[in-house]
């Protein structure tokens, strides 16, 4: 049903991502597929990720050319893009795949992105709405 593609150049940030999501498959009973472009050479094979986790590598090429990488290896009619530095939120996924339910022939959804802001910062313009229509 979901392939979720996340480009990444090796940032730390990765495996607390792919722990939180793994989670979340895990509770929910949804089919998803999670692809990682490395983007980057490694100083490994490649990034250490849970089983299950299909690892694609990317030409170096930027974060827009890795997600196309990952959307082409994807085997689901929805994919999803997250990037390396995100946490998706509790019941992310759940809410994701009761979102995507709709009737045949819809092509696309809109989503909410919600970006807090960091303690003791006042809002800039880009930051004033904590709900973001994406």
């Amino acid at each position: 049903m979901i392939s979720v593609v996340v480009p990444t150049v090796g940032r730390p940030s990765l495996g607390t991502l792919l722990d939180a999501l793994c989670a979340q498959i895990e509770a929910a009973s949804v089919d998803v597929e999670v692809i990682v472009v490395a983007d980057r050479p490694l100083p490994h094979d490649g990034p250490v990720v849970p089983a299950g986790v299909k690892v694609v590598s990317g030409r170096g090429a930027g974060p827009a050319a890795a997600r196309n990488l990952g959307w082409q290896a994807a085997r689901h009619e929805w994919v999803v893009f997250l990037d390396d530095d995100v946490v998706p939120g509790d019941g992310w996924l759940r809410t994701l795949a009761t979102d995507i339910a709709v009737p045949a022939g819809v092509g696309g959804v809109q989503g909410i992105l919600d970006v807090p802001l960091p303690p003791g910062r006042r809002p800039t313009d880009a930051t004033s709405a904590s709900r973001v229509p994406v």
